[in-house]
């Protein structure tokens, strides 16, 4: 549970991030933008200015994330299971390992 909580607390600056870009994609997107956009990955699967629950003013970070694991309650996992979180490289000079999933501060 200490883990967890830890966990929860590193990623709040991260979905905050992600609350951002969302909010950032739902802007409205110039037509040459879509002409060069890939066609097959969606802006996004919803759209979130229509929620209720996120019409509110927000004081801080955590109140953003708490809001977002209302439905998101998977990010954690998911977030901790991306590329960003996971990647390593041995370097072949010196034979150590880089890579944020070895290291505590990894931001």
């Amino acid at each position: 549970m200490k883990n967890r909580k830890f966990l929860l607390l590193l990623l709040i600056p991260l979905l905050v991030i992600v609350l951002a870009s969302c909010n950032a994609a739902s802007a409205p997107v110039e037509e040459a933008d879509v002409a060069t956009a890939p066609s097959n990955i969606p802006i996004s699967t919803a759209d979130h200015s229509q929620f209720e629950e996120l019409k509110k003013p927000f004081e801080t970070g955590p109140e953003v994330t708490k809001a977002c694991l209302e439905c998101h309650n998977e990010a954690p996992e998911q977030i901790m299971a991306n590329i960003h979180w996971t990647w390593d490289y041995k370097d072949p000079a010196s034979g150590e390992v880089w890579g944020k999933k070895g290291v505590i501060n990894s931001f």
